[in-house]
């Protein structure tokens, strides 16, 4: 699986965003060969981002190649810059019912070894958080050139702030040495999350 994030920054109205991008680009997306999902998450100040999943690298290209006309088409005038892009290869994909309000993103930079760090979440972390009665989603993405990111869905932040209490001291037992440096976080909130 393969994992484009998309980072808007200057965005006034998120709800009106995330409203056409639901009307236009989601239908769009859904006519793509390996398309599995589409997240979008008001992270306020501002801050809008979009979560594209797809079966494979090469079907992610080939969307994201055709789907800027339709974004132009229909959100230029509430997007004031181009988004940051990040991409990746998904390590780790977990999911489970309910309805997500929350999501928690965390990029870590300068991760020794991805492979390593997603056998250990494996074995170590899942079996843990994902029988938290508020997860409904953990998505590990490996960037490449040491960065990873780790994308969090919950139900209500209370689930989120019971997961981190619970996660973070295994976090800092398990992955000792792979993740030398604290991540930098992001906390929003879920307004769509379509699977395909």
């Amino acid at each position: 699986m393969h994992l484009v994030q998309r980072f808007y920054r200057g965005v006034m109205l998120p709800a009106e965003i995330d409203r056409r991008a639901v009307t236009a680009v989601v239908p769009a997306l859904r006519t793509q060969p390996g398309f599995m999902g589409y997240t979008t998450v008001d992270f306020g100040a501002g801050l809008f981002g979009t979560f594209t999943l797809h079966a494979d690298r090469a079907q992610s290209d080939a969307v994201s190649a055709a789907v800027p006309g339709v974004i132009r088409s229909s959100l230029a005038d509430l997007i004031p810059h181009p988004p940051v892009q990040r991409g990746g290869e998904v390590l780790q994909h977990h999911r489970s019912g309910g309805r997500a309000t929350v999501m928690v993103v965390r990029h870590y930079e300068s991760c020794a070894d991805a492979a390593e760090l997603a056998r250990r979440v494996a074995t170590q972390i899942l079996p843990r958080f994902s029988a938290l009665p508020g997860l409904h989603g953990y998505t590990l993405v490996d960037e490449g050139a040491g960065r990873v990111t780790s994308l969090n869905l919950f139900g209500t932040v209370e689930d989120s702030e019971v997961a981190n209490a619970l996660v973070a001291p295994l976090v800092r037992l398990h992955m000792d040495g792979l993740l030398p440096l604290p991540p930098e976080t992001r906390v929003g909130t879920v307004l769509s999350d379509i699977h395909g």
